[in-house]
């Protein structure tokens, strides 16, 4: 990658689509034909034809004006780590910002922006729905500002180039094991079982299916060709089919690593990697299955995270109670299938229902109860690996999510909130639930049967 010299400047100015918008000129076209078509029909004559005339073109010579004045006046500037911008034509807006604040950068490739030689270009700081920049650039200009922004935040310290991919078809096992997939696909089949043909319970199934349908669709198109580079700056991970969206992510903004893996997955030993950035999480591998056996320490198994953070996987202190959380959800199981088949037998034994608002709470209550044991499951299974795991660069937290199961790695001072909860069971047994929130994100990781002891005086640690 090209080197930047600290006193380089670089500048220029949108791309033309960004003031002139084609697509804009066209619809306002169309409409003031229609409007001019309504007010003035009948027998076409000189003056008619005249005031047409004048009305369709009015505005869009009062449009083209406008954006002939943005274009003068609209221009970009990065000048020794401080990007300028300025634009607007009636009223003046001008923006500065530090590149070394630069959360990440993001460009977008659409096919009619391809045709005319341009790409849109967005710059994210200080939070990741926080857009400072967002301007259609010339394709050079567009590959050429983001390296740049890249390359001034290099560090020596970050791990060397390397390409990172999931397999070539990871795609589409990871959009089949997605969770809102699956969770629609079994809501459909459970609705047209139970329905027994009524229109309604029909109706609800199909729209199921085809909300699966376009979410399966929806995951193929956006990682359909995903792949990642790790460079000495950061990461470019590339999207979508044709590669139509790339992300920029300088090595500062990870904050972490989320590993998660939905039952199928978990049954595949796969799971899907996402890096943790300013509160979002951009997947960079979909479909990975890792090299240690199921029965790896969790030192192995936190490998792949360090390895892509360059932190120190092993763990000084480390907060587990496998057989305590087994024998949670083992019971939570136990009492759910109990409450299911004492429900089942009450509505037996009551006189039947056979319209739709029975079918509809039978359906639900199906759903609900299916859920539930799938979730005690998971957690039955995975029991062994959850916990918190602290080293002197990196801290790891193993939870379950809604019929997800998830690993975070956090940098050390990347931890923003930790949150301790406790029922009334957990005051009598001695435990507690933990939630570690990471900076910039609203939730984290939930480890239940936490001994409530050694988390107080890991606490008064950190503090």
């Amino acid at each position: 990658m090209e080197q930047q010299q600290p006193g380089a400047v670089m500048e220029g100015r949108p791309h033309a689509a960004e003031f002139f918008r084609p697509i804009d000129l066209f619809l306002g076209v169309c409409v003031a034909c229609a409007t001019a078509t309504l007010f003035f029909k009948g027998a076409p004559d000189a003056w008619r034809m005249t005031v047409t005339g004048i009305v369709v073109l009015i505005p869009i010579g009062l449009w083209l004006a406008l954006a002939l004045k943005r274009r003068a006046v609209c221009r970009w500037r990065w000048d020794n780590g401080v990007f300028f911008f300025v634009r607007g034509a009636l009223a003046r807006r001008e923006l500065a910002f530090r590149t070394d604040r630069l959360l990440y950068a993001e460009t977008l490739r659409s096919p009619l922006l391809s045709l005319l030689g341009g790409v849109r270009v967005k710059l994210y700081a200080g939070a990741a729905d926080r857009v400072v920049f967002s301007a259609i650039l010339p394709r050079q200009q567009a590959d050429a500002l983001p390296k740049r922004l890249m390359c001034s935040q290099e560090s020596g310290d970050a791990p060397q180039n390397r390409s990172i991919a999931s397999g070539r078809y990871a795609a589409l096992p990871s959009a089949m094991t997605d969770g809102i997939v699956l969770t629609l696909l079994g809501s459909a089949a459970i609705f047209a079982l139970v329905g027994a043909g009524r229109f309604f319970m029909n109706v609800t199934a199909v729209v199921l299916w085809l909300g699966a349908l376009v979410r399966l669709v929806g995951r193929l198109i956006s990682e359909g060709r995903l792949s990642v580079n790790r460079t000495h700056g950061g990461w470019v991970i590339v999207k979508g089919i044709g590669g139509g969206r790339r992300l920029y992510i300088p090595d500062k903004s990870v904050i972490g690593i989320r590993e998660s893996s939905t039952l199928p997955a978990l049954l595949c030993g796969a799971r899907r990697v996402e890096l943790l950035c300013g509160g979002r999480r951009i997947p960079c591998m979909r479909w990975y299955i890792s090299s240690h056996s199921s029965a790896a320490s969790d030192e192995n198994a936190s490998s792949l995270a360090c390895g892509l953070l360059g932190c120190d996987g092993n763990a000084f202190v480390a907060l587990k109670n496998p057989r305590a959380v087994r024998q949670r959800y083992f019971l939570m199981g136990v009492i759910l299938l109990c409450g299911a088949a004492l429900a089942g037998f009450v509505n037996l034994s009551s006189t039947r229902n056979d319209g739709e608002i029975g079918a509809i709470t039978a359906a639900l209550g199906i759903c609900g109860v299916t859920g539930g044991l799938l979730q005690c499951a998971a957690g039955v299974s995975i029991g062994r690996t959850w916990g918190i795991s602290v080293s002197p660069s990196s801290v790891r937290a193993a939870g379950m999510g809604l019929l997800t199961s998830e690993v975070w790695t956090l940098r050390r001072g990347c931890l923003a909130e930790v949150r301790v909860g406790r029922t009334p069971v957990d005051r009598v047994n001695g435990f507690c639930t933990v939630e570690l929130i990471p900076k910039g994100c609203r939730s984290g990781v939930n480890c239940r049967c936490m001994p409530y002891d050694r988390v107080q005086a890991l606490l008064e640690r950190f503090g």
